[in-house]
């Protein structure tokens, strides 16, 4: 388990999936009115998964209307906090004998359904696997020609670290002191891209340090300290997901907590599990807009303030 951001997820998964569902016509809604003001700790990964599968599931089996994810406070304490995930969507349904099997592996619905649709594949099956390693499980209320509700409840630890809206909520001069005379690390083979970031850096105060690969990216951080590391993935002699597991390997509580930022021209699934198992903590897209930048740089360093 480790400490993320619940509410910066739902975004990114909201985003991502909003495209698809787009291209049929489709609106995807998130309703997710919870305060929270801290990190929670959990395991993103899996809980991204289980979203991804569910959303992308709602997606395909509704022609028309809409799909919307929706998060509930259960219950509450100071060290913990319980929440209900409800996705609807306004598709075909399911029949009361298909929901006998639909959760079994390799099972699909009706032929005909199967053959419109492309089945439901692994993805349910899949997604009730990872809610039982969490101890919790799915259920499942539809109507054939009305849609269907997925939910399930998982609990949560509350992190110490604030959440990105938490931090965005700063005011301006705050988040920009957290900024001013940061040391932070480039790590980046592509000169063009290092002076774009660089110049972004510089307008915010912030002392930078560059290295052209993940070997000099080590030498680096075991040489000074730095209180961020934006990392490319793709470099030569060595990539960011290999210099992040090796900087995460020396557990002296510097190398295994600093923020490392994954900077990536790919915004793919798998990429970001790959990216997140490394070792890493977030991830901006090239090419990025300055705000984006900042936003991120804002909620690893606020600490600073």
């Amino acid at each position: 388990a480790i400490e993320f951001d619940l509410l910066g997820l739902l975004d990114s998964i909201h985003y991502g999936m909003s495209a698809n569902a787009r291209e049929k016509g489709i609106n995807v809604f998130l309703d997710a009115d919870i305060n929270l003001s801290q990190m929670l700790i959990g395991d993103p990964n899996r809980l991204t998964q289980i979203l991804n599968n569910l959303i992308s599931n709602a997606i395909k089996f509704t022609e028309k209307g809409q799909v919307r994810m929706s998060l509930s406070v259960e219950k509450e304490t100071n060290q913990e906090i319980t929440i209900r995930f409800d996705i609807e969507d306004t598709g075909i349904g399911i029949s009361a004998e298909e929901k006998k099997y639909i959760f079994n592996m390799f099972t699909q619905a009706a032929s005909d359904t199967t053959r419109k649709y492309g089945g439901t594949g692994l993805g349910l099956a899949i997604t009730k696997k990872l809610l039982q390693l969490q101890d919790s499980d799915i259920e499942l209320e539809s109507e054939v020609g009305k849609g269907s509700v997925f939910s399930f409840v998982l609990n949560f630890g509350k992190g110490v670290s604030l959440s990105k809206e938490r931090v965005l909520g700063a005011p301006k001069e705050q988040l920009a002191k957290a900024l001013k005379g940061a040391k932070v690390l480039t790590v980046e083979d592509n000169m063009v891209n290092v002076l774009v970031v660089q110049k972004f850096l510089k307008k915010w105060g912030i002392d930078f340090t560059h290295a052209a690969d993940g070997v000099e990216a080590i030498e680096k951080i075991n040489e000074q300290h730095f209180d961020l590391i934006l990392m490319d993935i793709h470099m030569p002699n060595m990539d960011g997901y290999v210099a992040t597991k090796l900087i995460r390997a020396k557990k002296d509580g510097y190398h295994e907590f600093i923020p490392i930022i994954a900077l990536t021209a790919s915004a793919l699934m798998d990429n970001k599990e790959r990216i997140y198992e490394a070792g890493m903590n977030d991830i901006i897209v090239k090419p990025f807009k300055p705000a984006e930048l900042y936003k991120v740089l804002a909620k690893y360093l606020v600490d600073r303030i």
